[in-house]
């Protein structure tokens, strides 16, 4: 597949055109209810990755043992 479908830029333009089509095809509560839900799991995806993914070269902080680095 082509690079440029997994940059953030062209993914948020799709996420963004999708929501619009769906909202104005009248399925706006099940795309709302879609984006809470996934908000909720991007939240925690963020949260979760740095704990278990050490593998960085630059430390931003120690956290009892376990290593938060900025490319986590």
């Amino acid at each position: 597949m082509p690079w440029f479908l997994f940059t953030p830029f062209f993914l948020g333009t799709m996420l963004i055109l999708m929501v619009g089509v769906n909202l104005v095809g009248r399925s706006g509560h099940r795309v709302l209810m879609t984006l809470e839900g996934s908000v909720f799991m991007v939240a925690f995806i963020m949260v979760l990755n740095p704990l278990v993914n050490n593998r960085g070269a630059h430390v931003i902080w120690t956290f009892g043992g376990v290593l938060i680095t900025v490319e986590a």
